[in-house]
Parts: C-alpha cells; structure tokens; sequence
C-alpha cells in the first residue's frame, strides 16, 4: 500500500484483500479450530476441502479447476508442523 501510494503511476492496477491492521478474537479462534482439524487423523484432507470451498467460487470447483487443483495438492503435501508454523505468524497480528 506504501508504494501505491508513492509511486501511483508504476502501477497499473492495485487490488487490496484481507488488510486488516489487528486479528479479531474470531479470527484467532478460526485458526486454532484449523490447528486442531490439521492435527486430527485425516486432517489435512479435509482442511485442503474446507479451504478451497472458502477459496473458489462455486463454479471454479464445479470444473474444477487447476487453481483448486494446486491448492488442494499443496495443503495436502503440507506438513502438519509446517502448517502449524504458518498459522503461529498468521492467527494473532
């Protein structure tokens, strides 16, 4: 948002999404519901479904789309530890 703001004419476009300068306490408790379904037995597949069902619109997964498909394949090749260690620097800002 900085270089947007000082340099306007180097971009041609600028799209902001999800700035919020504090987490809410709902967000918080959001990511600790994901930490707790990432670590139950077959956690991650169904943390790699809820995500995209957040993600994509209803016709992006109704074709299925390579979008959904690479994020599906990359939460499902992901670590438990290694979610877990994203979520410690997303869930409390």
């Amino acid at each position: 948002m900085n270089f947007t703001i000082r340099y306007p004419s180097r971009l041609d476009k600028y799209i902001a999404c999800d700035c919020n300068v504090a987490s809410s306490d709902n967000n918080s408790k959001a990511w600790v519901a994901r930490v707790s379904l990432a670590r139950s037995e077959g956690g991650l597949s169904e943390l790699a479904s809820r995500t995209v069902e957040r993600w994509f619109s209803a016709a992006s997964l109704e074709s299925q789309t390579k979008a959904v498909s690479d994020v599906r394949r990359m939460i499902l090749c992901a670590s438990v530890d290694g979610y877990v260690g994203c979520v410690a620097a997303l869930c409390d800002f």
